[in-house]
């Protein structure tokens, strides 16, 4: 029976991250009928246009260009062609943007149009409504160019890429100031570790339910991420707040199975109060030389192979609500993953292997279950480590909840603002 619910834990994993990478991967039609710009395209060109801003305050110059020519890679069809021709229009000038349109088809709606535009010739009205149908952001984007500086219209529309390109200035050395930081207590954690006087408080607080319900939650999880991901939930009508506390449920298994309370909350390691939250900043603090030398690696084998390895908030920035971000990436990502992740999942694995290895797994299904593809993993799995070497070292997943929350709080507030407008 055990043996059972580990191969179904192995296959559930496997198929989810199949179809997650997939997912994320599937080419774009080359049809002319397509819909309007991923939001991939738009976040790299919000991401261009507070490079651009970036410039203007520290007085240095191409690195936008050079953004604008990394779009040709996002492009799938003459639409999008147009789309960065506007973006070429805004960050270099009126003869970039006709350089790009020069190349397209002559009847691609729109190419006419634009080509007017940067021609300095006059469009009407109607037509630049036409253009924001057609091209969303970038028909957005193309209403506010050449207008003065001081344009009302220019101004809101700049606006979150201006304060983003401040931000950017000021929030590097913040977080220099806490890496080192960082670096001191892992060493003193390190050589604490090594002369045997650091205190590991993970204990199994087994009390006779055995192994079995903690892989149960994980295999559940699994198998209700799957019926997710193939799109039930929304067939069925079930709210997208509704259908992410569903996959909280498993959870709740081994008591209705009849574990006990207390067994429930000691094998998930919601022990500890106040104290607990503090260890999780000082341990997160210790982990970001770790998660720093995981980013680094993912940026690495994102220029070795051309692949990238995008978040997928940044694919929810303009279609979900920025609390519904927050809200999945503060509240029910540290809450759920963890308990699944970092309660039952280290629980069942830590008798049956070392604190290394036991952390090395976790993490790697925790890793690979986010859809950010290969190039992803180093990252992702960096952040699952520093996580369960803080379960073990406290015993308690209220201290990694509260190191995950402060993660995402930071990097979703970051994106919203850099992208959000």
């Amino acid at each position: 029976m055990h043996k059972v619910w580990v191969a179904a834990l192995v296959i559930l994993a496997l198929v989810l991250v199949a179809m997650q990478w997939t997912s994320n991967r599937m080419p774009a039609s080359d049809g002319r009928e397509h819909a309007g710009p991923s939001m991939e395209m738009i976040n790299a060109a919000r991401w261009t246009l507070m490079l651009r801003e970036l410039e203007i305050l520290s007085d240095q110059s191409g690195i936008a260009t050079e953004a604008v020519d990394a779009l040709k890679e996002l492009q799938r069809h003459d639409a999008d062609r147009l789309r960065r021709s506007i973006l070429a229009a805004e960050v270099r000038d009126a003869k970039a943007a006709l350089d790009v349109i020069e190349t397209i088809d002559s009847d691609e709606p729109g190419r006419e149009v634009l080509h007017r535009r940067y021609s300095r010739e006059a469009i009407t009205p109607d037509e630049q409504a036409a253009l924001e149908r057609q091209h969303g952001w970038f028909g957005e984007l193309s209403g506010v160019y050449g207008l003065p500086v001081d344009d009302p219209a220019r101004v809101a529309f700049l606006a979150p890429f201006v304060r983003a390109a401040k931000l950017l200035l000021v929030v590097p050395l913040a977080m220099l100031a806490v890496f080192f930081a960082g670096v001191v207590l892992l060493f003193l954690f390190a050589k604490r570790c090594i002369k045997g006087e650091m205190v590991m408080r993970f204990q199994l607080r087994d009390e006779g339910a055995g192994d079995l319900p903690w892989l149960q939650i994980v295999v559940l999880f699994l198998g209700l991420a799957v019926l997710g991901s193939v799109g039930l939930f929304a067939m069925l009508g079930v709210p997208e707040v509704a259908a992410m506390w569903l996959l909280a449920l498993p959870i709740l298994w081994p008591l209705i199975r009849g574990v006990s309370a207390r067994e429930w909350r000691g094998a998930l390691g919601l022990i500890g109060g106040w104290r607990e939250i503090g260890a999780g900043l000082i341990g997160y603090m210790a982990g970001l030389p770790v998660i720093a030398l995981g980013f680094w690696i993912t940026s690495v084998l994102v220029r070795t192979t051309g692949i990238d390895a995008n978040h997928p908030i940044q694919n929810e920035l303009g279609r979900s609500s920025p609390w519904m971000i927050l809200m999945g990436a503060v509240i029910w990502a540290p809450l759920v993953e963890e308990l699944v992740f970092r309660g039952a999942f280290y629980r069942y694995l830590r008798p049956r292997f070392t604190v290394i290895g036991a952390t090395l797994l976790s993490s790697l299904l925790f890793s690979a279950l986010h859809p950010q593809g290969l190039t992803g993993i180093p990252a992702i799995m960096s952040i699952g480590i520093v996580l369960a070497v803080i379960r073990e070292w406290r015993g308690s997943t209220i201290a990694t909840m509260t190191m995950h929350a402060v993660h995402n709080g930071v990097l979703v507030t970051v994106m919203l603002t850099m992208f959000s407008n």
